[in-house]
């Protein structure tokens, strides 16, 4: 047995691990990826709003800009501070 299935079996015992619709990955602060965007909502250099197919994530961090935007994925530079996901698309 891996890793992850003894972890799954014997911590979340109970409960349902469902996959998200969207992915990210913050790089030492300095970096985001992110994976299965559909659109910006808005953009600033403190707060950047990214629109899912479920709902919203809000990146709030320093000098946030954004790096690369081609079709669903987009990486944002500057100081990451926080990512918040909100299914209601609100923020």
């Amino acid at each position: 047995m891996g890793f992850l299935d003894n972890f799954f079996k014997e911590i979340l015992v109970g409960e349902e691990v469902s996959p998200t619709n969207f992915r990210y990955t913050v790089y030492a602060k300095k970096s985001g990826y992110f994976e299965n965007i559909v659109s910006i909502v808005s953009y600033a250099n403190d707060k950047i709003v990214l629109k899912l197919k479920k709902g919203v994530l809000v990146v709030t961090g320093k000098n946030l800009l954004i790096k690369k935007y081609c079709q669903s994925d987009i990486c944002i530079g500057g100081e990451i501070l926080s990512v918040f996901f909100n299914e209601k698309g609100d923020f």
